[in-house]
């Protein structure tokens, strides 16, 4: 075998090595990030459920692109859009009980229009990549029910208000 040939084989051996180690520690990352961002994924959904106190999220979106009653309120995790598919693809949701969910659209059976299905999602249907998505669905989600709630509670604060102006200028006690 010539010089240049053996450098060759060289070169090609360490590079198969070299592949071999890269692969192992991105199956090795990969997993060890895939089940810290499931917990990551659930703690967060706990501690808005928490936070919520058994309240829902308000002035949450409707997830449907049709008339439906109820509506699904809901957002739809990573993506522009809020709607879901209209093919029947299942999507993640982050629901009003703060919970995750996939959501989906059929046809009804007698063909009298569509509908919507929803289910709690699995850890399985969970990938590392949502975490960024669900993170930032929570945070959407929060700044919208707290903007809610702010102008809710200065309605009630109005009433009150004026209840007490009342109350003084004809004379009974609240």
């Amino acid at each position: 075998m010539s010089r240049s040939n053996a450098a060759v084989s060289r070169t090609t051996t360490d590079l198969l090595k070299r592949t071999q180690a890269a692969s192992a520690h991105v199956v090795y990352v990969r997993s060890t990030a895939r089940l810290e961002a499931l917990r990551a994924i659930r703690e967060l959904e706990k501690a808005l459920q928490s936070a919520l106190a058994g309240d829902t999220i308000r002035g949450m979106p409707d997830a449907l692109s049709f008339r439906h009653d109820p509506p699904l309120q809901a957002l739809r995790v990573g993506s522009e859009t809020n709607w879901l598919p209209l093919d029947g693809r299942e999507v993640l949701l982050l629901s009003r009980q703060g919970a995750l969910v996939m959501g989906c659209t059929f046809t009804r059976r007698d063909g009298t229009g569509r509908s919507f299905e929803v289910r709690p999602v699995a850890n399985e249907e969970l990938r590392a990549q949502d975490l960024e998505h669900v993170t930032r669905t929570v945070q959407r989600a929060l700044e919208g029910h707290l903007a809610h709630t702010q102008r809710v509670a200065a309605n009630y604060e109005t009433t009150s208000a004026l209840a007490q102006t009342l109350a003084k200028a004809v004379g009974f006690r609240l």
